[in-house]
């Protein structure tokens, strides 16, 4: 089989024969044989059925772009599901990808999986971190708590200086007082520019910059 999946991080070719599986993900080209495939399976998006993360009107207002990156990751929670797979070349390693699990190729490939991997193939709509585990390819015990903290310093570093920053500047607006922007510290303004810069990369990225 072959097929191009309308991911919405971009498009996805896959191709199955029978000597294995190949996929083009962001210019990766990849390819395993059937014989070094150990397990895989679906699992559900992290943030399926949760409630996405918001700020009152205000702040969320004030933070260019962040409505849109919200709404952005409650449709791909809702309609991508985690393609993990499982493979050994000398020690056992993974690769995890997130497809739209109604996309026809994804369907096709998923049906693919299961015939040729037989009972290595543990089915769809799992829990990720249990089909990990399953897979033997389980993040380490402290992986949570440094994803956590490197959020949580990315956030003081980045999120709330740019915060300040937007908010001197509406401020400014309403008031039709330019001379309060002077009161915004150099620290800010990086963190605005790079703010900015991550919003434009993430919605180019998944298509979801308005077209001129």
């Amino acid at each position: 089989m072959e097929a191009t999946i309308a991911a919405g991080h971009g498009p996805v070719v896959v191709a199955t024969d029978e000597e294995g599986l190949s996929l083009l993900v962001s210019g990766r080209d990849l390819h395993w044989r059937w014989d070094e495939l150990t397990g895989g399976g679906f699992a559900k998006h992290p943030g399926a059925g949760r409630e996405a993360p918001d700020f009152p009107d205000e702040v969320a207002t004030a933070m260019v772009g962040f409505r849109s990156m919200r709404t952005l990751g409650m449709e791909l929670a809702k309609t991508h599901e985690a393609l993990v797979i499982a493979w050994r070349r000398e020690k056992l390693r993974s690769f995890q990808v997130f497809l739209p699990s109604r996309d026809p190729g994804t369907q096709a490939l998923t049906a693919e999986l299961a015939t040729r991997l037989g009972d290595r193939w543990l089915g769809t709509g799992l829990d990720l971190g249990q089909l990990r585990r399953q897979l033997g390819v389980a993040y380490p015990r402290w992986y949570p708590l440094v994803a956590t903290s490197i959020a949580f310093i990315v956030g003081i570093v980045t999120i709330l200086p740019a915060l300040l920053g937007f908010g001197i500047i509406r401020g400014a607006i309403g008031d039709r007082d330019i001379e309060k922007l002077g009161e915004i510290e150099p620290l800010s303004w990086i963190a605005m520019a790079l703010w900015i810069a991550f919003v434009v990369w993430l919605l180019a990225r998944f298509g979801r910059l308005p077209r001129l």
